[in-house]
């Protein structure tokens, strides 16, 4: 299963991207083209093939060449719900793989 990646700064700037990984503390996505400098926090949202979406205050705590790394800061208890249940999918995507 891929996630996209959807990242908002604030200020109207707002990137996407693809995820690499993503567990229940954070993701890992690829690296995009638009620097993000000063930039500590945002709100991002991962998006399923199938539609469904989970939305996190993320702190961004490494740009390493080709990938960013975000670790949840927050989550709100339903998107946290959310989110173990595309977890959940993806393993069993995976394993059936």
């Amino acid at each position: 299963m891929t996630l996209s990646l959807r990242i908002n700064t604030g200020s109207e700037r707002v990137f996407e991207s693809v995820t690499r990984t993503v567990s229940d503390t954070g993701c890992t996505a690829d690296a995009i083209a638009a620097p993000l400098k000063g930039v500590r926090f945002a709100w991002i949202e991962l998006r399923a093939e199938d539609g469904g979406r989970v939305k996190a205050l993320a702190e961004l705590v490494d740009r390493d060449g080709a990938e960013l790394r975000f670790r949840f800061k927050h989550l709100f208890p339903g998107e946290r719900a959310k989110l173990a249940g595309l977890l959940e999918h993806q393993e069993d995507v995976s394993r059936a793989a």
